[in-house]
């Protein structure tokens, strides 16, 4: 499996390139942001046996490489509805990612279609590392810029919804 092992290694060492690049600014272009989300969930669906598959829908009306936004804010979502939402999959995952306006805000939404968050590990799902310290990144940056934003879980048995509304700085 030589040459899939030679593709995981290109695309991983794209995405430390681009996470590295990100982590050393306060905002990146919505388009890059993309392109880091699309590495991310190329190298888990390859990790994962190709049990899931994503897709990412921008908003005919939203201008990728106008758009700015905090970096790696979206990351840590994702990869809770890999691990949590795409666990038990055997083929039939899929997880979504949308991009819309209203107002003045850029909406995005994680959606998967896992079994859901049970009640029971919901509390310590909602204290993961990666989601905990991009909660406290949004908290700071509003409180520097007086920019909102709100997050949003939904959950049942046939997945789960996590909605992040932001007001993106425009270039």
């Amino acid at each position: 499996e030589k040459v899939q092992a030679m593709e995981y290694l290109s695309l991983f060492a794209r995405l430390i390139r681009q996470n590295l690049r990100a982590s050393t600014e306060s905002k990146v272009a919505l388009d890059v942001e993309i392109s880091m989300l699309e590495n991310y969930l190329e190298l888990e669906r390859m990790r994962f046996g190709n049990s899931f598959n994503y897709k990412i829908d921008l908003d005919k009306n939203i201008d990728p490489q106008e758009l700015v936004i905090p970096p790696l804010i979206i990351q840590p979502y994702v990869e809770n509805a890999i691990i949590h939402g795409m666990r038990q999959k055997k083929g039939d995952g899929l997880i979504e990612i949308k991009f819309t306006t209203a107002k003045d805000l850029l909406i995005i939404s994680i959606e998967d279609n896992g079994e859901g968050i049970p009640q029971s590990s919901a509390k310590r799902i909602g204290k993961s590392l990666g989601m905990s310290i991009t909660q406290k990144r949004l908290s700071y940056l509003s409180s520097q810029s007086g920019n909102t934003h709100s997050l949003k879980t939904t959950s049942d048995e046939n997945g789960t919804n996590i909605t992040i509304s932001i007001k993106p700085l425009i270039r």
